[in-house]
């Protein structure tokens, strides 16, 4: 691909009209820089150079070919759930599964797997607890491990709870086609900014990651989506419906801090529809179910938020500072997108693409004010980014220029997003070291140590879903104590920086604790000085009572010393009778 295109940028430049050279010269030049080994480029460019010369050549030879293809909005459609399929189906099973124990194991990412721990439990009959007897809100996504504790419920093994959750994702995600689609016509859109809104979201590496790790994102973004799409049609026709406003609703059960989209979607349909009455009237009754899930909380829980909340949010200085700087990031990585989305504004003065446009904004205001994420791929401005892309495609059809030169900016505007078409793609195929080890250190601790032995760990996802021991959560995602501690790293990411190891050793006492490294890592990658915003399993390895009670007590996982026995622990006598699964 690389050398044709290469090749028909040069016939393209030499025989074409010059007003049509500058679109495919781009991927020729992208291409050259791509391979002439400068760092500021690298095989993603090679990818988007190859993309942008056959585009371009498509509208330099057969521009009425490709005005009759946008047209036909069914292929198109097939054609998106096509690409979805085989780029994310692959990411989801081979990236998330691995043989242990003489049977394959899926599993999810860490923070999905503390929901279906939670889920577990639930079908179990011990409750809505991560460990039996405390009952701590330590998930943030109500209606997902609910719908989880449903997978647990069909009597599968714990091996593939996991992926069903996957394959339901994927399923989440094409239903959101569709209703993209519905959106960019309800706001004006024709075929090609309706094709590209389907291609940007397909091949979104944001979506397509945290779809295949298994969150909530998915759900939380096809009820955006359909929500929104109800709100523009009854606006237009006058109408308006209750379940629009329980689809609404439901928002603010997914994720906890989806109220904020919940509100801000109840005030997007009352601007835009003229009958009022009925909007306040059935977003009051609407507001029943998250007002009841509210009651659920404070009687379950004796709690008004989420531990969670107090954890990522609250005591925490310097999350603004974090949160903006995420949001930027965003921002930054989608600046054409924004532009041409503002651009499209001000040229139609469309009063519905001003209020997705406000929903965004303000969403992203929110998201900088509660901190961000600690993690890759802008997990919390997922369900809002196929809102960006519509609007960004919108705005380049907006744009007072020839058919031809609106297509070329539409391509353009494409290769600028994250989308799937670096080799980096091929590593998400291969399952990450860091899960493997989880799953693996999880099967060792069910296998040799008794029900009611306690671990300790800081991630605590698959470790203990899997090993289904009594769990000390470090940082404190379950624990109500260390969730209300003051930040300890004021410049760590959420959920990583609070802990107390006097408390976590000295008074839970875990007879088994678990680390993620070489011990000899340690002594070369940090220094002696005590650094709260070190690495906590560093911080760790120099703590006092880990070192005088837990240090010398190692069990095996393939060279790697990742277990400790604590010397109060009767399972220290045990330890010579430990085996692999």
């Amino acid at each position: 691909m690389l050398v044709a295109g290469i090749a028909f940028n040069f016939a393209a430049t030499t025989g074409m009209s010059s007003l049509c050279i500058p679109f495919p010269l781009l991927g020729g030049l992208a291409n050259v820089l791509a391979l002439s080994g400068s760092k500021s480029f690298g095989w993603e460019f090679v990818f988007k150079g190859a993309l942008l010369t056959i585009c371009g050549l498509l509208m330099l030879f057969r521009w009425d070919l490709v005005r009759s293809l946008a047209g036909k909005t069914g292929m198109w459609l097939w054609g998106a759930l096509c690409v979805l399929l085989i780029a994310w189906v692959p990411v989801g099973i081979l990236g998330h599964s691995a043989n242990f124990a003489r049977s394959v194991y899926f599993w999810l990412c860490d923070d999905a797997m503390i929901s279906m721990r939670y889920a577990h439990n639930l079908a179990s009959g011990l409750g809505l607890v991560w460990n039996a007897g405390e009952r701590v809100e330590g998930y943030s996504n109500f209606l997902w491990t609910l719908y989880m504790a449903g997978v647990h419920l069909l009597g599968l093994a714990t091996s593939k709870t996991s992926f069903v959750v996957i394959v339901t994702n994927i399923v989440l995600a094409a239903a959101s086609i569709p209703m993209l689609a519905r959106l960019v016509r309800l706001m004006g859109g024709g075929s090609l900014a309706l094709v590209f809104s389907l291609g940007g979201y397909v091949l979104s590496k944001h979506a397509m990651y945290w779809a295949t790790e298994g969150v909530e994102t998915p759900l939380l973004t096809l009820l955006v989506l359909l929500s929104i799409c109800r709100v523009l049609e009854e606006a237009k026709s006058g109408t308006v419906s209750l379940a629009t406003y329980i689809f609404i609703s439901a928002v603010s059960l997914v994720r906890a801090d989806g109220f904020v989209l919940s509100g801000l979607l109840y005030v997007f349909s009352f601007v835009l529809n003229h009958n009022r009455k009925r909007v306040v009237a059935y977003s009051a009754i609407s507001m029943i179910l998250p007002l009841a899930h509210l009651g659920f909380r404070m009687l379950y829980y004796d709690e008004f938020l989420p531990n969670t909340a107090h954890l990522k949010v609250l005591y925490w200085d310097q999350r603004h500072a974090l949160g903006c700087t995420y949001v930027l990031q965003f921002c930054a990585r989608f600046a054409p997108m924004l532009l041409l989305a503002v651009i499209g504004y001000l040229i139609s003065r469309d009063k519905a693409r001003l209020g997705v446009m406000a929903v965004v904004a303000v969403y992203a205001g929110y998201v900088a004010w509660v901190g961000g994420d600690v993690f890759p791929a802008f997990r919390f401005m997922v369900p809002v980014e196929p809102l960006l892309v519509a609007c960004g495609f919108l705005g380049v059809q907006d744009l007072p220029l020839k058919s031809a030169y609106r297509a070329a900016a539409t391509v353009l505007c494409l290769v600028s997003m994250p989308i799937i078409v670096s080799p980096a793609y091929l590593d998400l195929l291969t399952p990450r070291a860091r899960d493997l080890g989880n799953v693996e250190r999880a099967l060792l601790i069910k296998e040799n140590t008794l029900p009611t032995t306690r671990v300790a760990d800081t991630g605590v996802g698959n470790t203990f879903y899997f090993s289904e021991r009594t769990g000390i959560d470090f940082l404190g995602k379950v624990d109500p104590h260390i969730a209300r501690l003051p930040a300890r790293c004021p410049t760590a990411g959420p959920g990583h920086n609070k802990f107390d190891l006097d408390y976590s050793l000295g008074v839970l006492r875990p007879d088994l604790v678990v680390c993620k490294y070489h011990l000899y890592k340690f002594e070369v990658m940090h220094p002696a000085v005590e650094d709260d915003c070190m690495p906590i399993d560093a911080i760790l390895y120099r703590h006092a009572l880990f070192r005088k009670h837990c240090l010398a007590n190692t069990v095996n996982v393939e060279d790697a010393t990742t277990i400790f026995i604590c010397d109060w622990s009767t399972e220290l006598d045990r330890r010579h009778k430990w085996k692999n699964p």
